[in-house]
């Protein structure tokens, strides 16, 4: 598994700043990850936005667990840390 998942969507019909990263543990756990443009514990896009990546510990716990689901939902206004 890796922490970085591609994205298939038209840029021209997805807003960027309307997603966010759901990850659901092997135990059923759900928890949303908040986008962190500085890549220390969260998520962003990668260059050119064809994908997201995972970064810090965000990325350990779905590395840890083989369980993992982790899902990119289109559509709500992106949760940033705060």
């Amino acid at each position: 598994m890796s922490c970085e998942f591609a994205v298939d969507a038209d840029p021209s019909r997805v807003d960027p700043a309307r997603v966010n990263v759901n990850v659901t543990t092997g135990r059923g756990g759900a928890t949303v990850v908040p986008r962190d443009v500085d890549h220390n514990n969260g998520w962003d896009y990668s260059p050119g936005m064809r994908s997201v990546v995972l970064h810090g510990p965000a990325c350990d716990r779905v590395l840890a667990d083989d369980g993992a689901q982790v899902r990119i939902v289109f559509g709500c206004p992106t949760i940033t840390p705060g």
